[in-house]
C-alpha cells in the first residue's frame, strides 16, 4: 500500500512539474522573442544613423541586450563576422539562430520569421537596410503578441492540467 502511494505521489508532482516545465519553456521562448525584437530595434537604428559595420552592430547589441541567451548569440555572431574566415552573412545568420533554436526553445515559426534578417542585402544603403529590418521586427512583433496571448491562455490549463492528469492517475494507481 505504501508503495502504491509513493507512487502515486511521484506520478503527481511529476505530472505538475511537466505542466510547468511547458510554461517555463513559453516563457523562455517570449523573453528570447521579445530580446530579438529589441536587438532589430537597436539595429534598425544603428544602420539608419550610424555608418559602422554590421560586426560592430552586433558587438553594441550584445552589450545592451539583457537575454542571456540572445547577448551570446549577437556576441558569438560579431565574432564569425569579425573573423577571417568570411561567410556570407545570410548564411552566417541562419546558421547561428539554428544554433540558438535549442537553447531559446524556438519554433520553426521562429526561426523563420528570425531568418528574414539573413535574407537582407547589405548592399543597400543604410536606410533600406533599416527599412526592411523594421518590416521584420513588424512581423515578429505580431507573432510575439500571438504567442503572449497564447501563453496567457495556457498558463492556468498546463499549470492545473497536469496536476489533474496527475490525481486521475493516482486514482487509477490506488
Amino acid at each position: 500500500m505504501i508503495l502504491r502511494i509513493m507512487g502515486a505521489v511521484f506520478v503527481l508532482v511529476g505530472m505538475t512539474y511537466a505542466g510547468v516545465l511547458a510554461i517555463y519553456r513559453m516563457q523562455v521562448r517570449l523573453a528570447c522573442l521579445q530580446a530579438f525584437e529589441t536587438s532589430f530595434v537597436f539595429m534598425q537604428q544603428e544602420l539608419q544613423f550610424a555608418q559602422i559595420r554590421m560586426a560592430q552592430v552586433c558587438i553594441h547589441i550584445a552589450e545592451a541586450i539583457q537575454n542571456q541567451i540572445v547577448r551570446e548569440f549577437y556576441k558569438e555572431f560579431a565574432a564569425q563576422l569579425q573573423s577571417k574566415e568570411k561567410q556570407k552573412f545570410s548564411q552566417l545568420w541562419i546558421w547561428k539562430i539554428r544554433e540558438c533554436q535549442k537553447q531559446a526553445y524556438l519554433t520553426a515559426a521562429d526561426i523563420t520569421i528570425l531568418s528574414e534578417v539573413g535574407a537582407i542585402p547589405f548592399c543597400l544603403d543604410g536606410a533600406a537596410q533599416a527599412k526592411m529590418i523594421g518590416q521584420v521586427d513588424e512581423h515578429l512583433k505580431r507573432h510575439t503578441e500571438a504567442l503572449r496571448i497564447q501563453i496567457e491562455q495556457k498558463r492556468k490549463l498546463y499549470q492545473y492540467g497536469g496536476a489533474i492528469a496527475g490525481v486521475f492517475i493516482v486514482i487509477l494507481l490506488l
